[in-house]
C-alpha cells in the first residue's frame, strides 16, 4: 500500500497560497521603501538590514539586490557590493543598474580588468547597449585596465626571469643563490622548496 503525505501547501487552497505570496511581495516592497528612506538619511546599517529583509521575503527581485549593493558600497564593503551586483544581474540580465553596481564595486577594489568585463557584458545586451552611465564607466576603465594588464605582464616577465636564474643556480648546486631568487609567483615555490631541501642535505647529509 502506498502512503501519500501532504505538505502544508497541498492542504491549503490555491487562493490562500497566492495571497501568501502576494503578502510576501507587499511586505518586501514595504521593507525596500523603508530601506530607501534610511539610505537617503545616510543610515547605511538600517538600509542594509531593510534590504536584506526584503530579499528574504522576495529573493527573485533584482531591485533589492541593487539597493543592497549600494548600501554595502556606502559602507565601503565593496566585495559584498560586487556580489550583490552580480546577483542583481542574474535576476535580470537586461537591467542596466546591476552591471553598474557590480562594475563600480570592482573598480573600488581596483579590479579594473574584471570591472571592464562586466561593463562590456552589459553593453553587449540590446536593452543596455546605450546606457550612458555604463558607457562613461567603460571610458574610465579602459586605460586603468590596460595599465593593470601591462603591470601584470611585467611582473610575470620578471618572475620568469628570476625562475630561469634560480634554475641555473640550482643546476650549479649554488643553492644559496637559487634561494635568493625569491619570487611572488606561487607556481615556482616547489622549485624553491627543492633548493632548500638540497641545501639541508648538504648540511646534514
Amino acid at each position: 500500500t502506498e502512503i501519500y503525505t501532504l505538505s502544508l501547501h497541498d492542504a491549503l487552497p490555491i487562493s490562500h497560497i497566492m495571497s501568501e505570496e502576494e503578502s510576501n511581495e507587499t511586505r518586501a516592497l514595504a521593507k525596500k521603501d523603508e530601506g530607501n528612506k534610511a539610505f537617503n538619511r545616510r543610515d547605511w546599517d538600517t538600509a542594509l538590514a531593510c534590504y536584506s529583509e526584503a530579499i528574504a521575503l522576495d529573493p527573485e527581485n533584482h531591485v533589492y539586490y541593487s539597493n543592497r549593493s549600494a548600501a554595502y558600497a556606502a559602507l565601503r564593503d565593496y566585495a559584498k557590493a560586487a556580489q550583490d551586483g552580480e546577483l542583481c544581474v542574474r535576476c535580470d540580465p537586461d537591467w542596466n543598474k546591476g552591471y553598474f553596481r557590480q562594475a563600480t564595486a570592482l573598480q573600488s577594489l581596483k579590479r579594473y580588468q574584471d570591472a571592464l568585463k562586466v561593463v562590456n557584458t552589459g553593453l553587449a545586451r540590446k536593452t543596455v547597449s546605450d546606457d550612458k552611465n555604463l558607457v562613461a564607466l567603460r571610458d574610465t576603465l579602459v586605460p586603468l585596465a590596460e595599465r593593470q594588464r601591462q603591470a601584470a605582464m611585467s611582473t610575470m616577465a620578471n618572475n620568469l626571469r628570476l625562475k630561469e636564474e634560480g634554475n641555473a643556480f640550482f643546476k650549479q648546486k649554488n643553492y644559496d643563490a637559487a634561494i635568493a631568487c625569491d619570487l611572488s609567483d606561487h607556481g615556482i615555490w616547489y622549485a624553491l622548496a627543492l633548493a632548500y631541501a638540497a641545501k639541508e642535505l648538504l648540511i646534514f647529509g
